[in-house]
């Protein structure tokens, strides 16, 4: 049940065509050094995949111009309840993630990234981005 008008993003559509096998170690290639610029790019944050998918749907709803629950986003998470509040509570004992009491319903919280960490998301993303377009054109050179 959506309780804030937040919703779970949702992964884009697949592309319609087949890759190529010999494309595979380009985006295996691209995924490695990707995640290895993760690391180096958001240095002060060591975490694992858990934190990074939370992180990711966090600047989602930020990115989508909405507000999600703490039970919302354990919900749209990957992992059970009990490793998604962890790691929640964790990034927000480390000044990551901000907690924020609904001002309606007093049993609900809001989690938002905090500013430092939306504006390394923002700069680590924008280099992704800039990197992808040319994987991009060596994988479908004609589309």
């Amino acid at each position: 049940m959506n309780r804030n008008n937040a919703r779970p993003s949702n992964p884009e559509p697949t592309p319609t065509r087949a890759p190529i096998p010999e494309q595979l170690p380009i985006v295996a290639r691209y995924l490695l050094s990707s995640r290895r610029r993760r690391d180096l790019a958001l240095t002060a944050l060591e975490f694992g995949e858990p934190a990074w998918d939370i992180l990711l749907e966090l600047y989602l709803q930020h990115a989508e111009g909405r507000r999600i629950s703490v039970s919302n986003l354990c919900d749209a998470s990957v992992v059970s309840e009990s490793t998604a509040l962890r790691w929640i509570r964790t990034m927000v004992d480390v000044e990551l993630l901000l907690r924020e009491p609904d001002t309606v319903d007093r049993r609900r919280v809001f989690v938002s990234l905090a500013p430092n960490l939306l504006q390394a998301l923002e700069s680590y993303l924008s280099e992704e981005l800039q990197r992808l377009a040319p994987v991009m054109r060596r994988l479908w050179p004609s589309g």
